[in-house]
């Protein structure tokens, strides 16, 4: 459904009263670069059931074929070695969706791509993105988010890859999480009211190739 022309709410009726949406199978949701108005919806996130880890006899079991992606930030190109391509990618980048980021995105433990650059969001960044251990991506650029930058991001340096959190009115320090032996190679906290020192954790980036941390 991306590059389309579609616009308009996203409307989650169908959710009330426990109904489960009819697409609680889908493992990749990208309705990027479109015209879709109104807050998030809400109600998806709670039912992304495939981009959940799903526990069986104690365990945790993923769904999914391993496979590489290529990512396009803004002309810098960035492979994804083993990202499980068909259950952990949601996209809503370039629409006009304005709101906060719902806390029940916390509930996809098993997601490892999140892109909901160039929209209008607000409020915070949820605490419950911690619970996304197995993110590779993260890119919430270019929208209206306030407060601080969680540290949980920074201890998932060893698996996050790109971390874009652009153009945004995020205050306070940058994260001094950043482990050794991390896999970041993309740091982008630009034009944001960030205060404090670089931390020396920065130091264990050995793998960055990009970092932009110019502020406002």
């Amino acid at each position: 459904m991306k590059s389309n022309k579609f616009h308009g709410k996203l409307f989650s009726d169908n959710l009330k009263n426990g109904n489960i949406l009819p697409f609680s199978k889908l493992q990749v949701f990208d309705i990027s670069h479109n015209n879709f108005t109104g807050p998030l919806p809400h109600g998806y996130f709670k039912n992304f059931v495939a981009m959940m880890n799903v526990k069986i006899n104690g365990t945790e079991e993923r769904n999914g074929v391993t496979d590489p992606v290529i990512l396009v930030l803004m002309g810098y190109q960035q492979k994804l070695a083993g990202i499980l391509v068909t259950s952990t990618v949601i996209d809503f980048s370039d629409n006009q969706f304005s709101g906060s980021i719902p806390p029940e995105i916390g509930n996809l433990n098993s997601l490892m791509s999140l892109q909901l650059k160039s929209n209008n969001l607000t409020g915070q960044i949820p605490s419950s993105i911690c619970n996304l251990t197995s993110l590779e991506s993260l890119h919430l650029s270019e929208n209206k988010l306030q407060g601080t930058i969680p540290q949980c991001l920074g201890n998932f340096s060893t698996s996050l890859s790109v971390l874009a959190l652009k153009g945004n009115q995020l205050r306070g320090p940058i994260p001094t999480t950043f482990v050794n032996g991390n896999k970041l190679k993309y740091l982008n906290l630009n034009g944001n009211k960030l205060q404090g020192p670089l931390p020396k954790s920065l130091r264990k980036c050995q793998r960055l190739e990009v970092l932009d941390i110019v502020t406002r």
